[in-house]
C-alpha cells in the first residue's frame, strides 16, 4: 500500500482555501490598560457585573477616553445571564 503526499498549495501561496488553517481573532491589541484598575467603583462594578462605557470600548477596540470612565454604567439583563 503506498502512502500519498498531499499538500495545499493554495494554503502555502497565502490563499484562502478549505483546507488553509482557520485564523483565531483573539481579540483587540490593547492601547491602553484596563481602565477598571484605577476606577472608584471598581469594587462595586465586580459584586453587580455592571460595565461602563469605557469598559465596553475597551473590549473591542483597545483604547478608551478617560472621561468615559464611570459613565453610563449598565447593569447586566436577564437574557444575558
Amino acid at each position: 500500500m503506498r502512502d500519498m503526499i498531499w499538500h495545499d498549495q493554495e494554503g502555502m501561496t497565502g490563499f484562502k482555501s478549505e483546507y488553509a488553517p482557520e485564523e483565531v481573532f483573539l481579540g483587540p491589541v490593547n492601547k491602553r490598560e484596563l481602565p477598571c484598575d484605577e476606577c472608584p467603583l471598581f469594587a462595586e462594578c465586580a459584586i453587580s457585573g455592571a460595565e461602563c462605557s469605557a469598559f465596553r470600548v475597551w473590549c473591542t477596540k483597545g483604547d478608551y477616553k478617560d472621561e468615559d470612565v464611570a459613565r453610563l454604567l449598565r447593569e447586566p439583563t436577564e437574557e444575558a445571564a
